[in-house]
């Protein structure tokens, strides 16, 4: 309505900002908006609820860097896992270590089995200041068995007391007494009795002499002697004989 002064006053209900006019909304229209306004935060809710299960945040929700292998499902942890790569070279040798401390003594094995008897080692020997007995003895005697494991030399050794001999008084007379081995006189296993006609001579002696390449097995030894010229008697006395086995 229009003052007096020609400006058009206020009607009740009624109002202005900087000459716009305004007018109370009517009843229909904030209806509509209420509306309008649950319809679409109810649209925002569902689609929220729908993309976020429960317990969840979104991108929005998340501070970079913030997130720890833990928060995320075995599905995730498994997706950012690559396939392993290849292996690389060997790394260079390090320095030598340390030489460690000596160990304890063990404990003693058990005793092993006896080996076999190993051949006889070489022997160095020899006999002079004798003479060979006969080949052809009068007679052999006495003696004594000696079995040697393997084949080698064998010292033959014998001592006689009491031989003796005598001649005729047709002539001179000899008498060889000494050692023999299996019937072989033993080399330098000899003495000798020089004796002129209706001499007689006894005597005694220690003999020895070494026989090489004896064969292993059982051996004789025996005493011996043999006489040349013109002679009577020969032998007596008492014997003792011994072989040792010398080895190759």
């Amino acid at each position: 309505m229009l003052r007096p002064d020609g400006v058009r006053s206020k009607r009740e209900g009624e109002g202005t900002v900087r000459g716009i006019k305004l007018r109370r909304p009517t009843p229909a229209i904030v209806i509509s908006l209420v509306a309008l306004f649950v319809a679409l935060g109810g649209t925002g809710y569902s689609a929220v609820s729908k993309l976020l299960p429960k317990n969840s945040v979104g991108t929005t929700q998340v501070i970079n860097g913030s997130l720890q292998t833990a928060d995320l499902s075995k599905k995730a942890r498994a997706a950012l896992k690559g396939n392993r790569g290849a292996v690389g070279p060997a790394g260079p040798v390090g320095a030598q270590g340390l030489a460690g401390a000596t160990g304890a003594q063990g404990v003693a094995g058990a005793a092993g089995a006896t080996g076999a008897q190993g051949p006889p080692g070489p022997t160095t020997a020899a006999v002079g200041g004798g003479v060979n007995p006969s080949a052809t003895p009068n007679a052999k005697f006495g003696g004594v068995t000696i079995t040697t494991p393997t084949a080698g030399k064998l010292l033959v050794e014998g001592n006689w007391e009491g031989y003796a001999l005598t001649c005729t008084a047709a002539g001179t007379c000899s008498g060889t007494f000494g050692l023999y081995l299996d019937g072989a006189p033993v080399p330098l296993a000899g003495r000798v009795i020089n004796l002129g006609a209706s001499g007689t001579r006894t005597d005694s002696a220690t003999m020895y002499g070494i026989v090489a390449n004896v064969a292993a097995g059982a051996h004789t030894v025996q005493f011996g002697y043999a006489a040349t010229g013109n002679w009577s008697s020969i032998g007596g006395g008492s014997t003792q004989a011994a072989s040792i086995a010398l080895g190759g």
